[in-house]
């Protein structure tokens, strides 16, 4: 069985696992982290490789965060463990092993977590993302919306303690990730 340190360990490298990396570096010879924003994510390879692989990236971003805790809940892993290792999960998506602590934003591995902890919540930020979208047609500032109302969202809903402060964490993360973003925007 999977002890806890394992099961945070394991989830620091499943969450170092870039595909925009890995894809960048396959299709184009191209160091994703020396472009753009800098960032391995979905958004920053769309820029530089093309919008079709925003959703590739993304959905693999995504899957690798809820695969690896479904397996977790599998193995019958604590709820404790489950939200630690998700935390961890969203950190080596950010601060890769394998990419010289380099990463993305971790917003497309904490939707992943969202929907496996809260999946009613995932709906509504769902909702506000596309909302925020079709306002701002800016990925980064919507998906700042959607940390800032995840935010509100975990006030006001009877969620666990536990989850409370991961949802926080993952609130919190997305909007400090997001700063040059936000500064970009309302600079403009």
């Amino acid at each position: 069985m999977l002890g806890n340190i394992g099961a945070l360990a394991v989830g620091y490298v499943v969450g170092s696992i870039s595909p925009g990396a890995l894809i960048a570096r396959y299709y184009a010879q191209l160091d994703i982290t020396a472009f753009g924003s800098k960032s391995s994510g979905a958004t920053n390879v769309a820029r530089m490789l093309g919008k079709k692989y925003f959703f590739v990236i993304f959905a693999l971003d995504f899957f690798k965060a809820f695969g690896y805790l479904a397996l977790l809940g599998l193995l019958s892993v604590t709820h404790i463990t489950q939200l630690c290792a998700a935390a961890f999960l969203v950190i080596g998506n950010s601060y890769s092993c394998f990419l010289g602590f380099k990463g993305g934003k971790g917003i497309a591995t904490s939707v992943g977590i969202i929907l496996w902890f809260v999946p009613h919540i995932f709906m509504i930020l769902l909702a506000v993302w596309a909302l925020s979208f079709s306002i701002t047609y800016t990925v980064g500032i919507s998906s700042v919306v959607s940390c800032v109302f995840l935010f509100f969202l975990i006030i006001f809903n009877q969620l666990p303690l536990d989850s409370i402060f991961l949802m926080m964490f993952i609130s919190i993360w997305g909007i400090v990730r997001h700063a040059e973003n936000i500064h970009l925007f309302f600079s403009r």
